[in-house]
């Protein structure tokens, strides 16, 4: 059994609404997140622990791995011919290692849009390949796949993105004080790596991974050279996650160019291993920070690369907030990968150094701020971000809050609250 059948995996709703009504479901993200454990519940198998209880008309007749070298050469003779000797409905994992398959795909599909026809799994952003076009533009759906949010871990439901877009927060109150969150940071999100029972079997499981994403992936798909830089840019980014990007400053100690630097990062962002958070933006001011902020996609991964662990991180207090601030990012983006509406995320600084750490907006452009505090308490200076963006952002502006490590929900006033980062992964207790 997959490590990621210990876990439920709140997006798999996603993949089943998909179905239902795309030609072609692409699930994407990282390696080792769970994509293949899912992908199989949907394969007519007669191994039943693998199989969701679904509308049969769902289930695919064959699944194939683009991991096997063998497929990926019959698709490479002929992939019309390779296609057209499959069931109707089939599993297409990794998609990105048999990328002419998609031209054949499409072909197919327009031929045939009969919901749920083709299931892919992809570990990088595939329609970021060079060797791939929008051909699927309009045919197919893209299902965003993370490594394990921590309420994924614990079996909750939190409802902290609800409460702070619906202007639902209240006072409330925690029995219990302490929240490990360091902890959970130091362990990341990777079903694998969870299970190791030591903090160092963790590390050398997030080494390996990096390692093998940068020397194998894209040695594979871009055959660049330059793997000891990648892997050198990799953990500046890691010991700089949550500062603004500053190619200059990254290209510096690595003796490339600041268009090389742009185009590793591109690289790294392309297999999941980083992001950059672009900056919020607004027409009532012009004297907003464009800049984007870098981040690392999981803050396990982060403590490996780095070598660090959770006691190191509590005595460190720059990196302890950088790494916390990253922390609260995954959390939200991956609960939003589930939350039933498109949130979008950016941050907020202006000239004068005023700031927010992550700004959610939805496509009613409702917004809301969330400020993050490595400390047990909080105070109205915490506050002076989100009230610049209550101030520009008016009557779409839902609320704000300071996370903070406390028990207790506070109001500050106007929507603005400060509730205990346990929230993340645990239901305010309202």
């Amino acid at each position: 059994m997959s490590y990621s059948n210990y876990y439920p995996r709140y997006v798999q709703r996603n993949v089943v609404e998909a179905l239902t009504y795309s030609p072609v479901v692409l699930i994407q993200g990282p390696r080792q997140c769970g994509k293949k454990t899912i992908a199989l519940k949907f394969f007519n198998s007669t191994d039943d622990r693998e199989s969701l209880d679904i509308n049969p008309q769902l289930k695919a007749q064959r699944y194939i791995t683009f991991d096997d070298i063998t497929e990926r050469e019959k698709v490479g003779i002929d992939p019309f011919a390779y296609l057209s000797s499959l069931p109707e409905q089939v599993i297409f994992d990794e998609i990105q290692k048999a990328p002419e398959l998609l031209e054949a795909i499409k072909t197919e599909v327009d031929r045939n849009r009969k919901p749920g026809r083709y299931l892919l799994t992809g570990s990088c952003h595939v329609l970021q390949l060079e060797t791939i076009s929008d051909s699927l533009a309009g045919r197919m759906n893209i299902v965003r796949l993370h490594p394990l949010a921590q309420c994924e871990v614990e079996q909750s439901k939190p409802n902290l993105l609800d409460a702070l877009l619906n202007g639902q927060l209240g006072i409330c109150r925690y029995n219990e004080f302490e929240s490990p969150y360091i902890e959970r940071m130091s362990n990341g999100g990777y079903p694998v790596a969870l299970e190791l029972p030591h903090e160092y079997q963790k590390s050398k499981w997030y080494e390996d991974y990096s390692h093998s994403m940068i020397e194998r992936d894209l040695q594979e798909s871009t055959r660049l050279q330059r793997v000891s830089s990648l892997s050198k840019l990799l953990k500046l980014a890691a010991a700089n996650t949550s500062n603004l990007l500053n190619t200059s400053f990254l290209a510096a100690p690595l003796q490339e160019s600041q268009p090389t630097i742009s185009k590793f990062l591109n690289l790294l962002e392309r297999i999941f291993l980083l992001e950059r958070l672009p900056a919020w933006h607004s027409n009532r001011t012009k004297r907003l920070v464009k800049s984007p902020k870098l981040h690392m996609l999981d803050t396990g991964l982060a403590t490996s690369i780095l070598r660090v662990n959770s006691s190191s991180i509590k005595i460190d207090h720059s990196l302890h907030g950088r790494f916390l601030e990253t922390f609260v990012l995954q959390e939200l983006q991956r609960q939003a990968s589930w939350f039933g509406a498109r949130l979008s995320f950016s941050h907020f600084r202006d000239r004068d150094g005023v700031e927010i750490d992550i700004v959610i907006e939805n496509d009613s452009m409702i917004v809301a701020g969330v400020e993050v505090k490595a400390t047990t308490s909080v105070n109205h200076h915490d506050f002076k971000g989100l009230k610049k963006l209550a101030a520009l952002t008016g009557e779409r502006f839902t609320g704000g809050v300071v996370l903070y490590d406390g028990p207790t929900c506070r109001s500050f006033g106007n929507n603005l609250f400060a509730v205990p980062l346990r929230s993340l992964w645990e239901p305010l207790p309202m």
